[in-house]
């Protein structure tokens, strides 16, 4: 059984080969199939090398793309934007509590805004990413109620009062 495999094997590989000259002749056959694979990975590697070299001419700032219409991602160059940490005078959330200080209730965008405009400096360039971290400070920081969907209001520091009795029997309030 086992020669009968090798022997169907060796006749889909060579053929039906019967005579030296018939087995010299697959041969070459078989040298040509591999040289042409050969030719084409050649080409494969050659153009390969040269796409390479360019895009190191491209990164070295040599060469533009002069062609119309949107650039291949193989061709365009990376914008490399300044990793400079931002430094402001106060936090996020100091900054949104000065805002907030009117007791006034606000949508988290007016105050994402109002915090932009006075002053606080965010690598954020996208407004909804931003207000989404104010958005954040203001669930998690108990200065702050929610008064509807999206709107928020600085709790007041209300006075306290207590009830105290007198030893007369008279009431008596007492601001604390």
């Amino acid at each position: 059984m086992k020669k009968k495999q090798e022997s169907s094997r060796a006749t889909r590989i060579m053929g039906n080969v019967r005579t030296i000259k018939d087995l010299e002749s697959r041969m070459e056959e078989l040298e040509a199939q591999k040289q042409v694979q050969v030719d084409a990975m050649d080409a494969e590697v050659t153009s390969a090398q040269e796409e390479l070299a360019t895009l190191d001419k491209i990164r070295a700032g040599k060469v533009s793309s002069k062609k119309r219409g949107r650039p291949s991602k193989s061709v365009t160059s990376k914008v490399v934007t300044s990793k400079a940490k931002v430094k402001n005078d106060f936090t996020l959330l100091e900054m949104v509590k000065r805002v907030m200080k009117s007791g006034k209730a606000m949508k988290v965008k007016d105050i994402a805004q109002a915090v932009k405009d006075a002053g606080y400096v965010t690598k954020n360039t996208n407004d909804t990413y931003f207000a989404s971290s104010v958005n954040k400070i203001l669930r998690d920081d108990k200065g702050f109620k929610k008064v509807d969907h999206g709107t928020f209001q600085a709790k007041t520091v209300k006075a306290s009062k207590t009830v105290s009795k007198a030893k007369s029997g008279q009431l008596v309030a007492a601001v604390a």
